[in-house]
């Protein structure tokens, strides 16, 4: 795949969000939310936590914003509507 911009993959995680999941508030990016995923940029690459109580909990870090979104993804939806909403995060993320 192609190098893709992190604005670009932020865009498709957003358009997805909404089209697969009905919400594109069900990942929070670029900032702290109370009882919410949350996607952040940090020095050393991206961090998908659950914010609450002004905590990361289970932080996970992405060198590369593409498997940030992958893993914001399965965090947002149900087993079922997973692999569709990934499927489909590639395809608008090469566009």
């Amino acid at each position: 795949m192609a190098n893709i911009s992190e604005e670009k993959c932020i865009d498709a995680l957003k358009e997805i969000l909404v089209r697969c999941f009905g919400d594109e508030n069900k990942v929070v990016v670029g900032d702290y939310a109370e009882c919410a995923t949350c996607l952040e940029k940090q020095d050393e690459g991206w961090e998908l936590y659950h914010g609450e109580r002004l905590n990361h909990y289970n932080s996970q870090f992405f060198g590369d914003i593409k498997d940030a979104c992958l893993a914001a993804i399965d965090k947002a939806g149900y087993p079922e509507d997973m692999q569709e909403a990934k499927n489909e995060f590639l395809r608008v993320c090469e566009l």
